[in-house]
C-alpha cells in the first residue's frame, strides 16, 4: 500500500513539475487584440516571434499584448512560413505584404499570392522564387500589392509557398 501511495505521489508530483514548466501565458491578463502596437521603438514592424503557445506573432508587441505571453523565439517563426498584410483594410494606397519564409536549404522556392474577390473570382496574381531564408522581400520594402482596382468588399490574400497555404482577410473600404 504504501508503495502504491508513493508512486502516485511521484507521478502527480512529475505532471504538476511538467505543467508548471511549460505555462507560458500570462493567466492574470486576458489578450487585447486590439491593443495597438504603435510605431514608437518600431512595435509596429514586422519582425516575427514565435510564441511559446506555438503561435506565430508579428513582434513581441504582439506577443506580449495580443497573446498575453511572457515567453517567446526572436526572429523565428513557428511553422515553415508566416504571412503578414498591413493593414487588413485597403483604401486608395497598396496594402504591404510580407513573409517570413523558413529556408533551411538555400534553394529556390516559390511563391505564389493571389487575391480572391467575395464570389471566389481570382483579382491578383503574383508569382517569384526566394532563396533567402528570412522577411521575405525585405523588412525594409516589403511586397506592395496595388488595390486600386478592386471595388469595395472583402477579399481573401492566399499565399502558396511550397505547396503549403495560408490565408489572410481584408477589406477594401473606399473606392
Amino acid at each position: 500500500m504504501r508503495k502504491l501511495l508513493f508512486i502516485l505521489i511521484f507521478l502527480s508530483g512529475g505532471s504538476l513539475y511538467a505543467q508548471f514548466t511549460t505555462i507560458c501565458k500570462d493567466t492574470l491578463t486576458q489578450p487585447d487584440l486590439f491593443y495597438q502596437c504603435g510605431l514608437s521603438a518600431g512595435g509596429d514592424e514586422y519582425n516575427p516571434v514565435c510564441g511559446c503557445d506555438n503561435v506565430t506573432y508579428r513582434n513581441a508587441c504582439a506577443a506580449i499584448h495580443w497573446g498575453a505571453l511572457f515567453n517567446w523565439t526572436d526572429n523565428t517563426i513557428c511553422g515553415n512560413f508566416h504571412i503578414d498584410l498591413r493593414p487588413t483594410f485597403a483604401g486608395i494606397n497598396p496594402i504591404k505584404f510580407q513573409a517570413y519564409i523558413r529556408n533551411i536549404t538555400s534553394q529556390n522556392i516559390s511563391i505564389s499570392i493571389y487575391i480572391y474577390d467575395a464570389f471566389g473570382k481570382i483579382k491578383y496574381t503574383f508569382f517569384d522564387a526566394t532563396s533567402r531564408d528570412g522577411i521575405y522581400p525585405t523588412s525594409n520594402s516589403p511586397l506592395e500589392i496595388p488595390v486600386q482596382s478592386l471595388t469595395r468588399g472583402i477579399y481573401l490574400l492566399v499565399v502558396i509557398v511550397n505547396n503549403e497555404k495560408q490565408y489572410i482577410k481584408f477589406a477594401r473600404v473606399t473606392e
